[in-house]
């Protein structure tokens, strides 16, 4: 399940299913979400698996986690530098493809074949055809 909300009653009712059976990956920085601490209050209840992804062990989502990953977000100007955490992000989602590496390609498969069918995007080939047309 992604969970993606602004408003906290939608973030409850996409969680209020969840159990000890599921892992949840939490993340926040400064200014922390209360939202998101909230949230962890309840899957922690829940019995469910915590990763967190913060900045430092003295975020507040830090105690929630079963495991706690740190991912410097350095304020270099006006814009918060999210680099460190996307790169995290990366890491665990190669990681957990490479661990079911043949469940993935199946699926990859699958929607290559739906993404050309549907033409989902842009390709080099389409650019010819409109031209073509023209």
């Amino acid at each position: 399940m992604l969970v993606n909300s602004a408003r906290a009653s939608d973030l409850f009712e996409q969680i209020y299913k969840i159990t000890a059976d599921d892992v949840c990956i939490a993340m926040t920085f400064p200014r922390y979400s209360k939202q998101t601490v909230g949230a962890l209050r309840y899957i922690r209840e829940t019995g469910a698996k915590i990763i967190s992804i913060t900045d430092s062990k003295m975020s507040p989502i830090a105690p929630l986690a079963d495991h706690l990953l740190i991912a410097q977000s350095s304020m270099v100007s006006f814009v918060d530098s999210l680099v460190a955490p996307l790169s995290l992000i990366n890491a665990l989602i190669a990681a957990c493809a490479r661990s079911r590496s043949e469940m993935v390609a199946d699926h990859l498969k699958t929607l290559e074949k739906v993404w050309e069918e549907y033409h989902v995007y842009q390709t080099s080939h389409d650019d010819e055809e409109e031209e073509a047309a023209r």
